[in-house]
């Protein structure tokens, strides 16, 4: 009798609990956090050497992680959970559309998913506890190239280019990032558009933090160098303030 009670107790506690529900991404609500009045045209930047570069690369840490929520399904698509809902989404290289789990970002309780169709790719960060997104900007084609965060966790660098001197054919600049401000614990409710930076002078190919108020930046001003081609490279830092 008292295992049958117990199994009562817990048949009634799993019925208490929240039922998850599959959700629309494309129908989940989104969160713009654009502010011109935020954005800026021009920084100071300094030459680095490659070594130093690399130095402060080796101290980058990487705030995207597998996720462990991802199952992949037998028609082509892929679910996913948050902590209330679950999202099945199309994943195949046979169709003009696709989607992509990239990982968990546990500084912003988000997951990172990506879409890419017609010749165009975008991201978007989903929060895990509210089920609200955001697009992650990019003004390229290629979508987004990588997403950081300061030592601290303070503030967020999001970056994307063009890969030649060709853009003006078409877009406005070459390359640009984007940096918020974060209160930790708030997911994607806790971002403030904080710097954004638009230049034609360069493509980049990757930024790291050097401090909590500092980048450095691998850029090349020519076409996109070959694979392996560190020659094209060229190595600067700055100061956002």
């Amino acid at each position: 009798m008292k295992k049958i009670a117990i199994l009562w107790v817990l048949l009634l506690f799993c019925q208490l609990l929240p039922a998850q529900t599959r959700h629309d991404l494309e129908q989940t609500p989104t969160i713009l956090l654009y502010d011109s009045i935020a954005k800026k045209d021009s920084l100071s930047f300094t030459a680095i050497t490659k070594k130093q570069f690399l130095n402060f690369k080796a101290k980058q840490k990487n705030i995207l992680q597998a996720g462990n929520v991802i199952t992949k399904d037998t028609d082509s698509t892929f679910t996913f959970k948050t902590k209330r809902a679950h999202y099945k989404l199309l994943q195949s290289a046979q169709y003009s559309g696709t989607y992509a789990y990239n990982g968990y970002l546990p500084l912003l309780r988000s997951h990172l998913i990506s879409f890419c169709g017609e010749g165009t790719c975008q991201a978007y960060l989903l929060d895990n506890e509210t089920d609200v997104k955001m697009a992650v900007p990019a003004s390229f084609d290629a979508g987004v190239i990588d997403i950081t965060a300061s030592p601290s966790g303070s503030f967020v660098l999001v970056y994307s280019s063009y890969d030649g001197p060709d853009y003006k054919d078409f877009y406005s600049h070459r390359a640009e990032f984007i940096v918020y401000k974060m209160i930790k614990g708030k997911g994607l409710k806790g971002l403030t558009h904080y710097y954004t930076l638009e230049t034609p002078n360069w493509s980049v190919k990757e930024i790291v933090w050097i401090n909590n108020n500092a980048i450095a930046l691998k850029i090349y001003e020519g076409q996109s160098p070959a694979d392996n081609a560190e020659s094209g490279y060229s190595y600067i830092k700055t100061v956002i303030k």
